[in-house]
């Protein structure tokens, strides 16, 4: 015996998201016609990291079937950190014996109406061709723009490489400037 199958579903869903763990729904997008008993939501794009974010659809029913939805828990999503870049740029290249000079760090983000990265960023100094690192001065707290580190004076002439190490925050990944960017050459 055959299973009995009957009309296939139509009317609308509604889909909708949670950013705190299925305590309150917002509608995503505009609501949807089903289409051969199937209908896709809008684009959803989280702006932070975390794992509080929930997915749900209702459905409204048609003259055949009652309305229904997907249960709170269905559709957890964890949107993980992204990813950063750190870029620096050295106050000067060649200095003589005696000068000084500052690094500064811009660390992006994903831009747009994504959040900008926060957080610690680290100036380091080679004073061996990038074999080994040491800390410049105190580290830096982002804060919506570029952060700069503490004036640098080299003991003695010759060459120097600078880099900025970022930390991450909770939306973004830590990152580093290369090591071999910033090269500094003191007379």
């Amino acid at each position: 015996m055959q299973p009995l199958t009957g009309p296939t579903p139509t009317g609308i869903v509604t889909f909708l998201f949670s950013t705190n763990g299925g305590l309150n729904w917002t509608q995503l997008g505009s609501t949807k016609t089903l289409s051969g008993g199937r209908a896709v939501s809008d684009l959803y794009k989280p702006a932070v990291a975390g794992n509080n974010y929930r997915l749900r659809a209702i459905y409204g029913g048609d003259s055949n079937y009652s309305g229904s939805q997907s249960a709170n828990n269905d559709e957890p999503l964890t949107v993980r950190k992204a990813n950063s870049t750190t870029n620096t740029h050295l106050s000067a290249s060649t200095i003589i014996r005696g000068g000084s000079v500052t690094d500064t760090a811009m660390v992006v983000g994903l831009g747009g109406s994504f959040p900008t990265p926060t957080g610690a960023v680290t100036f380091q100094v080679s004073t061996n061709g990038g074999f080994s690192w040491t800390k410049l001065g105190t580290t830096k707290t982002l804060s919506g723009g570029p952060a700069n580190s503490d004036a640098y004076t080299p003991a003695s002439r010759g060459f120097y490489l600078f880099r900025a190490v970022y930390s991450d925050d909770t939306n973004y990944n830590g990152s580093q400037s290369a090591n071999y960017a910033e090269l500094l050459m003191v007379r």
